[in-house]
């Protein structure tokens, strides 16, 4: 309750700042604009972004028209931690001025209404993460730059959304700068997180380098950062890939050991390896693990699994999981 109670006092004082703020940069009375703010945020509270574009450039409020004042309203929704209508917002801002192609303009804005707003450096996360959304490689790192030589810091945030930005355009020379900038974060005091190590393994892996993608998995252990499901999805569904089933199968193994959860098509994945290499036994285990997470396998699993079985020339239990798919409501192929 006291928290609560704090909390209201902290963003009256900051609406009330902000409103005379902006009526003294626009000359307009400040109680005005106080509640045209409270109706601005009233309808981003309301309404997701996606529901009404509107909300996404303010175009409803003639005050947000400039680049000075969407900058204003960046600054006000992201301390009301209304991140997904700000990065929108942000979004709106670099399609909306394309003359500001590096970004130079908006984050001198953002910089000089700064400390008038009593805003945090997510302000630059956000532009970061935005730019990156776009594919405006360019632009997020200038703004990582900017911000970084005018005494702010970028959080692993910004870094992870240009890396992952950076590794989506699947070019090799873009690869290699994902890794560059990964070194750049670290020297520059910025800690990666299993986030940023999972971006990195899957960028490196699916650009078949397996060995770089199984450097940075290492990398993550020694520095004490856990990986997750996701990482070790990354590396099945590489092995998978390259027919290193045995690699695949310790990997699931481990999985399970530590509770970790394989999602269906990993597991079609599986099977369908072990199909190939004839290994019908451990894929009659995986089956069986499976079924006891709770996981129904699906057509391409059964069917898998029936073609392997009659290329031993089990043909028994063929049948008996065809018979086990169509109960499950799975049609054999022909």
């Amino acid at each position: 309750m006291i928290q609560d109670i704090i909390s209201f006092l902290i963003c009256t004082s900051l609406l009330n700042s902000l409103s005379l703020l902006i009526g003294q940069l626009l000359g307009i009375d400040a109680t005005t604009v106080h509640f045209k703010i409270v109706g601005f945020l009233d309808k981003c509270v309301a309404k997701k972004p996606k529901a009404n574009p509107k909300i996404l450039n303010a175009r409803n409020f003639p005050f947000f028209d400039d680049l000075q004042c969407k900058c204003i309203a960046i600054h006000i929704l992201t301390p009301f931690k209304l991140y997904e209508t700000a990065q929108s917002l942000a979004e709106g801002v670099a399609v909306y001025f394309p003359d500001d192609a590096k970004g130079i303009s908006l984050f001198e804005y953002l910089r000089k209404l700064y400390h008038l707003c009593n805003s945090s450096s997510a302000v630059f996360d956000l532009m970061v993460k935005s730019y990156s959304n776009l594919k405006m490689i360019d632009a997020a790192l200038n703004m990582i730059n900017l911000a970084k030589s005018h005494g702010f810091m970028p959080s692993v945030l910004s870094y992870n959304s240009v890396i992952d930005a950076i590794i989506r355009v699947a070019v090799n020379e873009y690869v290699e700068l994902a890794q560059k900038l990964c070194h750049d974060m670290i020297n520059y005091g910025v800690s990666p997180n299993v986030f940023t190590y999972n971006i990195l393994t899957r960028g490196f892996c699916g650009n078949k380098k397996l060995s770089k993608g199984l450097e940075f998995f290492k990398e993550m252990e020694r520095k004490g950062c856990v990986p997750n499901v996701v990482t070790y999805n990354t590396l099945i569904s590489t092995y998978c890939k390259l027919g290193n089933i045995d690699e695949t199968f310790k990997l699931m193994k481990f999985m399970w050991e530590k509770n970790l959860e394989l999602n269906v098509i990993k597991y079609n994945l599986i099977i369908n390896g072990l199909c190939r290499d004839g290994r019908m036994k451990e894929k009659v285990e995986v089956l069986e693990e499976m079924k006891r997470k709770g996981l129904l396998p699906g057509e391409i699993t059964y069917n898998t699994l029936v073609n392997g079985f009659c290329k031993e020339g089990n043909f028994h239990r063929a049948l008996v999981v065809r018979d086990e798919m169509v109960r499950n409501g799975c049609l054999p192929m022909l």
